[in-house]
C-alpha cells in the first residue's frame, strides 16, 4: 500500500491508530510539522525571488530614466518618443504591486529591441559609451527578469498544493500564491 499524498498520508495514521493511539498522534504531528517546515521554505524562496524582482524592476526603472536624459541630449527635438519612453516609465512607477509592476515593464515602447530602434536611427547615440553601457545593463537585467519570474512561476504550483495538504492553512497565515502574468514578456513561456 502506497502512502502519497494527504489520503495515502491519512491511510498511513489511521492504520498506526489501529494499533496505536498515541504513535498515530506523533506521526501527525511529525508529519504536518514536516508538511509546515516545506512551505514555510517554499515561501521564503519565493519571498526572496519576489525581493530580488523589485530590486530589478527599480533598476530597470532607473536605466531607462538615464537612457531617456541621454537621448534628450542628441535627440531633443522627438519629443513624441521621449514623450511615449516616458509616459511608459511612469506606468511602473505608477505600479504598486510586483504584479503590476511586471506587466508595465512589458510596454513595447520600452522593450530593448524598441529602444534600441531609436539607438539605430541616430548614429552619435551608437557612439556614446554611457548609452551603450546603459543598453548593455538593461538586456541584462532584462534575462534576470526573465529568469525570476520562471523561478517564482514554478515554484507557485509545488506551493499551492502543499498549502491544500494542510487543515486550516489560513491559521498558519498561509495564502495560495498567484503566478506572475508572462504574456508579453518576450523570451518566456506564457502562464
Amino acid at each position: 500500500m502506497g502512502y502519497e499524498g494527504k489520503e495515502g498520508v491519512d491511510s498511513l495514521i489511521y492504520e498506526v491508530k489501529d494499533k496505536d493511539e498515541q504513535l498515530a498522534e506523533q506521526l501527525t504531528r511529525a508529519i504536518y510539522a514536516s508538511l509546515i517546515e516545506d512551505v514555510e521554505n517554499l515561501y521564503e524562496r519565493m519571498n526572496n525571488i519576489q525581493a530580488d524582482l523589485e530590486t530589478l524592476l527599480q533598476r530597470r526603472c532607473d536605466l531607462i530614466a538615464d537612457y531617456v536624459e541621454i537621448l534628450k541630449r542628441y535627440v531633443p527635438h522627438q519629443r513624441d518618443v521621449l514623450n511615449q519612453i516616458t509616459k511608459a516609465q511612469s506606468k511602473i512607477v505608477a505600479a504598486k504591486t510586483i504584479s503590476e509592476k511586471i506587466e508595465a515593464n512589458t510596454d513595447s515602447v520600452i522593450t530593448e529591441d524598441n529602444l534600441w530602434d531609436v539607438i539605430k536611427k541616430y548614429p552619435k547615440l551608437k557612439n556614446d559609451p554611457d548609452l551603450m553601457r546603459i543598453f548593455d545593463h538593461l538586456a541584462g537585467i532584462r534575462i534576470r527578469i526573465l529568469v525570476d519570474v520562471q523561478g517564482y512561476n514554478d515554484r507557485v504550483p509545488e506551493y499551492n498544493k502543499k498549502i491544500e495538504k494542510i487543515p486550516l492553512p489560513e491559521i498558519f497565515n498561509f495564502r495560495p500564491a498567484v503566478l506572475f502574468k508572462t504574456k508579453g514578456i518576450k523570451g518566456l513561456r506564457s502562464e
